[in-house]
Formats: C-alpha cells, sequence, structure tokens
C-alpha cells in the first residue's frame, strides 16, 4: 500500500521509507490531529491510530507536515521518496502475567503537587493532649516511631496490636499514636506515648485521600518522624506518598530526617481479590519495609518479587506460670471477637446446637452489627440465650451467652474448655494467641494463612476436616462432630492444653520485640555525630536536671516549648 496522492493545492509530504525502531516529527498544522505519526510514538507505545490494510477510510498526509528525520540516519533531512506500509513491522506491547514478578518502574506520582514547607499546609490538624511525663532523651539510639490506625476509639485487633507495641516501643524510642479519626482511646491512655489525631473520614475516597497525605506530611515534617508503621492498606499508599521529599534541611537550617515506611500487612494474601493483589504488587515495590504476619504470606509475596520481612503479632509474658493440671472444672466453649459476617458467628451457633453439647454453654465475647441477626438465629434453634457478664447472674440453663465487648478477656479464657474459630478469614488472630497464653486450645476451620500457621493439628489445637469447596452444611457437621468428640475427652484436652502453653513462646514479648528495634535501628541509624552529642549531653546534665531534648539523632525543640508556643 502506498500514500495516496493528494490534491494539487495541497503540498504533499516528503516521506522517506521508515523502519519501526524510532521516527521525529515536526507538525505545523493542528487540524490534523489524528495524524498516525505522533511526536510521542515509540517502540514501547505503539500507535493505536495507526492504518491498516482492512481500514476502509483512504489514509492521506496532512499538507503542512513533514518528516525531518528517520530511524536509518537520525537528524539527517530527507525527501521525495514514499513509504511502504507493508513492509513496516509495528512493535507490539509485551504481554505480562499476573503470577510473574513486575520490573521496578517509578509511579507516577511526581505529578501530584505536594507542599514541602509547613507553611503551605493547612492547621486543621487536631491534637490531643501531650504525654510527656516520661520521655527520656538520654538514648543516643531513641529515634521517633509514628504508629498509624484508622480509630483510636475502636477494639479492632490492628488497634490493639498498636497499642501494645506504642507501649513497648515506647521504653526506648520516642512513640506517638497518630489516629485518622477522632475519639477516646479504647485501649487506655499509656504513659510516655503521645497521641495524635488528623480528624478526617477514613473511607477510601480520593478527596479523604489527597486529604491524608497532605495531613500525614504536615506531621511528619513538623514532628521530624524518623520511621512510622501504618497497619491498613489504603494508609501504607498515603503514607508512601507523604514521605516522598522529607529529609534534607529546614528553614532553619536544622537536618531534616527522611521518613521512613513499614508497612503492617495485616490482611492473608489470598484473601484479597486478584485485582487488589496486582494493585498491592505494585505499590509495594516502593516500600522500605513491607512487614508480613506469617511465612505463608511471606512465601506468596516472594514468588511476586517482593521481600518481605516476618514478623509476627504478640502479646505481654504476663501469661500463666504454669499449663493447666485438669480440665474437668473447664466446661464452656468461648468465641472471642467482632460479631461482623466474616467471622461467621452463625456456622458456630448452628454447629453447637447440633453437637448436643450440654456440658457448659456457648460464650460469645464481643459485639458488633450482626448482634441482632445472631439472636433471631438462637430463639429460632430454641436455645436459651442470655446478655450479661458471665457470673452468678446468669440463670441457670443458659446455653448461649453474649458478654459484649471486653477489654480483658483472659478471665473468660481461663475458665473456658475451648476456644472456637468460624472465620472466612484471617491473616493471624490475636483471640488464638490469646487463648496460647493461658494454656487454651484452639477448633477452627482450615482457614488459609491464619489458622494454618499457628494451629498445629493434634498438638496445640484441632483443624475440622473441611473439604475445599464446602458448603455451610458441610462445614456445620464437620465443627458438631469435633465438638461432640472433644466434651468428654478429658486427656486430649489436657494433652492440647500443654502444647498449646508452650507455643505461646514464638508469639511472645521477649522473642518479637527485638525484630523490631532492630528493624528500626536499621531504618533510623545512628549518625556518626551521636557519641559527641551524648557525652555533650552528659555534662549538660550535672547542671541541668532536666531531660536533654537536643540529644536526638536530630535536632528537636523541647516539647515544652512547643507546648506552650
Amino acid at each position: 500500500m502506498r500514500c495516496p496522492t493528494v490534491a494539487p493545492r495541497r503540498r504533499a509530504s516528503c516521506v522517506t521509507s521508515v523502519s519501526a525502531t524510532a521516527c521525529r516529527t515536526s507538525r505545523t498544522s493542528t487540524r490534523h490531529a489524528s495524524w498516525p505519526i505522533s511526536n510521542s510514538w515509540s517502540p514501547t507505545r505503539p500507535s493505536r491510530r495507526w492504518p491498516s490494510a482492512s481500514s476502509p477510510r483512504s489514509w492521506r498526509s496532512p499538507p503542512t507536515s513533514r518528516v525531518t528525520s528517520c530511524a536509518v540516519h537520525r537528524g539527517a533531512p530527507v525527501s521525495g521518496a514514499s513509504v511502504s506500509l507493508s513492509s513496516m513491522t509495528l512493535p507490539s506491547r509485551p504481554r505480562w502475567h499476573p503470577n510473574q514478578p513486575l520490573p521496578r518502574r517509578p509511579l507516577p506520582w511526581r505529578r501530584m503537587r505536594l507542599p514541602v514547607t509547613t507553611a503551605q499546609l493547612p492547621t486543621t490538624t487536631a491534637r490531643l493532649p501531650l504525654m510527656t511525663a516520661s520521655l527520656s532523651c538520654e538514648e543516643p539510639d531513641m529515634a521517633h516511631v509514628a504508629l498509624l490506625i484508622q480509630d483510636i476509639s475502636a477494639c479492632g485487633g490492628v488497634e490493639k496490636v498498636m497499642h501494645g507495641l506504642a507501649r513497648d516501643l515506647s521504653v526506648s524510642h520516642r512513640v506517638t499514636l497518630v489516629s485518622v479519626r477522632e475519639g477516646e482511646p479504647y485501649w487506655g491512655r499509656l504513659e510516655g506515648v503521645e497521641y495524635r489525631t488528623l480528624g478526617l473520614p477514613a473511607t477510601g475516597t480520593r478527596q479523604n485521600f489527597r486529604h491524608w497525605v497532605t495531613h500525614l506530611r504536615r506531621l511528619m515534617l513538623e514532628e521530624r518522624i524518623e520511621v512510622m508503621i501504618s497497619g491498613y492498606f489504603a494508609f501504607h499508599l498515603a503514607a508512601q506518598l507523604a514521605a516522598r521529599g522529607t529529609g534534607g534541611v529546614d528553614g532553619e537550617g536544622r537536618p531534616r530526617p527522611r521518613t521512613r515506611i513499614i508497612a503492617q500487612e495485616h490482611s492473608a494474601y489470598h484473601h484479597d481479590r486478584r485485582a487488589k493483589r496486582i494493585v498491592k504488587q505494585l505499590a509495594y515495590r516502593h516500600l522500605d519495609v513491607l512487614q508480613v504476619l506469617n511465612e505463608v504470606d511471606a512465601e506468596c509475596w516472594r514468588r511476586r518479587g517482593l521481600a518481605p520481612t516476618v514478623i509476627p503479632n504478640y502479646l505481654d509474658d504476663q501469661r500463666a506460670d504454669e499449663a493447666r493440671s485438669g480440665c474437668e472444672h473447664q466446661v464452656d466453649v468461648v468465641m472471642v471477637g467482632r460479631l461482623a459476617p466474616i467471622k461467621r458467628l452463625d456456622l458456630a451457633i448452628r454447629a453447637f446446637a447440633n453437637s448436643g453439647y450440654r456440658r457448659g454453654r456457648l460464650v460469645v465475647v464481643g459485639d458488633g452489627p450482626e448482634r441482632e441477626r445472631l439472636l433471631a438465629l438462637c430463639h429460632e434453634l430454641g436455645l436459651r440465650v442470655f446478655q450479661g457478664a458471665n457470673d452468678s447472674t446468669v440463670p441457670a440453663g443458659t446455653q448461649v451467652l453474649f458478654t459484649g465487648a471486653l477489654r480483658d478477656v483472659s478471665h473468660e479464657l481461663r475458665r473456658a474448655r475451648l476456644l472456637l474459630l468460624t472465620s472466612e478469614r484471617e491473616c493471624l488472630p490475636m483471640n488464638v494467641i490469646e487463648a496460647k497464653r493461658e494454656g487454651l486450645p484452639c477448633l477452627s476451620r482450615p482457614v488459609r494463612s491464619g489458622p494454618l500457621a499457628l494451629i498445629e493439628h493434634g498438638r496445640d489445637g484441632m483443624l475440622s476436616a473441611e473439604p475445599d469447596g464446602s458448603g455451610d452444611a458441610a462445614i456445620i457437621a464437620e465443627l458438631a462432630h469435633e465438638l461432640a468428640r472433644l466434651e468428654f475427652d478429658d486427656e486430649l484436652l489436657l494433652r492440647l492444653s500443654n502444647g498449646a502453653w508452650q507455643s505461646f513462646d514464638r508469639y511472645s514479648a521477649h522473642a518479637v520485640l527485638p525484630q523490631y528495634q532492630r528493624l528500626i535501628s536499621r531504618l533510623a541509624p545512628p549518625t556518626p555525630g551521636d557519641a559527641a552529642t551524648t557525652e555533650q549531653a552528659h555534662q549538660d546534665s550535672s547542671a541541668d536536671t532536666r531531660p536533654d531534648t537536643h540529644s536526638r539523632r536530630v535536632q528537636r525543640q523541647p516539647l515544652e516549648e512547643k507546648a506552650h508556643g
């Protein structure tokens, strides 16, 4: 096919033979916007408007376009020849499969204009009262660590994990607990921990996301945050964008730290949709640290070309002095968690009713939107229900007890015989770790990631024989069978209890907390001037007993002056 001739009143273009490597054109007319050869055409970006042999319309050259260079001799002017489209080899876009690792490419974040100075940022960030009574700055490796959560007044597992982490890290670091939503801390205020709230909605809209980025960047620059640990996927991206460009020197000439982001992935890899997994795979390649909670998810991310760090959830070491010596006094089956559809408590209630369990009652600890529906289900199955505390006020013959949300569930776990877990998906459930601390075995569905990583069948817990793709009827039948089996088998329960008590060591504070300390030290290492600064601070401490805030790694103003300022 050759270019057709144009009308005599128009000047034909000077075209030469062009290969598919590169071609640069210049146009002086804007009327023909659909001209197939454009300035942005490249081997990696094929033109979508290139004419084909099957195109019914004739292909004409614009009146004033002229080829100034070709691929053979780049930059050399040519003239007078026609081009044969049949001999052209157009590049094709490389195909990519989601299971293949992607090459590292910079994301288009440079187009987003973010403020660099704090003077350009809004001043609507609300602040909770500071807790600076026990802040000590005498440690040379003391870094400023911020923990980002969604709602400080919520009683979820992520908030509980962040609360415990803030309590333990505040001993050796300066810790700030940042909440997107306003509210009073559900787990109480910690001494030595600062609290900040952004006062923004936590729904993931485009406008809210821009507000998250702006307010987080302002917080990073003002408070000189060195490490930020995020607990939710949307906040991973917002914190990652907000941290771009931090560092350097501020307006007063003081060094400003670069904020490093640790993304805690609290959702299992296999439980996300395929589209969300692809988005995570693209975004997580630019994180400083991707933290996963178990080896099952870590192996999935490694196959996608990432290098995650495995640090599980943990609890303090305040557990029983020894394992249980008997199980004859523990009769109740307990469930701990939010009353949400994802927890599938309806399966637990139906399995408890079908098992004929009469040795104790089913104790449901937690609250949520499914409470009324679960109460109606109990009445439908003919189960006697009571709502209130698990004490002497519970009527005799109660089969299902709803206690509501409790901040300390250790007392309910000590008096229970078995923990029941029927969630559709879990990453690393805290209720199973709390049960291990009290020596309580768990009966769970074989959910991939969480229960399979925590429970060893027959040693520290039981997993129901649930076939893949089975319906609710088969799941209920398997759970009812296991409940009936464990109702009177005290020997098996005692062996499982001892195994659960011993396996808690892997999830205790003395085993997991040093991993966080090493990770923070790697992301925010001490500078060479720390030794001299620390020595000067010790010399000044003999004349002034107040804590020297300038002995930190990065120079900061004292918190007392900022509070009064």
